[in-house]
């Protein structure tokens, strides 16, 4: 291909799609709204890099159709399409620390990073896990019913719930069969702070 016309793509998809504020490494923002709001639809599409004509002719609009909110947040459009064509090309979540503290055992001000800006949505790697039975206890701040996504590493669901607190607490049993680095996922019904979280 010219260059010059190499260099009009470049610069169209530049304006279409503006990139993140971390040119190339998203916000942890961006990634909790991305594996609550868009990795629903598309885990498991592991179709490659994403191209040109992709990029030009649907991820703003998508995004936007979707996520209308991205519109209104610099640069989070940009940070989306990233870790969509992460996920597309790599197959996998974009990489995300565990919060901080003792393992496996959270408090609210550790997970306030994995909640959206609305608190409707958490996104929490909680690292590897091997085969055995657990606990996971939920505390809020107050009842709600609040779906819940345990997501193994490569997008098979271990837990898929909707479960009313009951004092604000919730108790799910689970078990892991195979190793390897598992995520949950929370989707509260009504805004809400999660105080704790404990996988025993």
């Amino acid at each position: 291909m010219p260059i010059h016309l190499i260099h009009r793509w470049s610069l169209l998809l530049l304006a279409i799609v503006p990139l993140g504020s971390g040119a190339g490494t998203p916000s942890t923002e961006a990634i909790v709204t991305f594996n609550t709001v868009c990795a629903r639809c598309h885990e498991g599409e592991c179709s490659g890099r994403l191209s040109f004509t992709d990029a030009r002719n649907a991820s703003r609009g998508h995004i936007l159709r979707h996520f209308p909110a991205a519109g209104n947040q610099p640069g989070m459009v940009g940070e989306l399409f990233e870790l969509l064509d992460h996920m597309k090309e790599a197959c996998a979540f974009y990489s995300l620390q565990p919060p901080a503290g003792p393992a496996r055992k959270w408090d609210g001000k550790a997970l306030e990073r994995y909640t959206t800006a609305n608190r409707r949505n958490l996104f929490i790697p909680i690292g590897r896990l091997v085969p055995g039975d657990y606990r996971l206890h939920l505390r809020m701040e107050s009842d709600v019913r609040v779906k819940v996504h345990l997501i193994a590493e490569n997008f098979d669901l271990v837990v898929e719930t909707c479960e009313n607190t009951s004092n604000g607490k919730l108790a799910l049993p689970f078990t892991i069969e195979e190793p390897g680095s598992y995520f949950l996922r929370l989707y509260p019904q009504k805004p809400v702070r999660v105080e704790e979280l404990t996988i025993k």
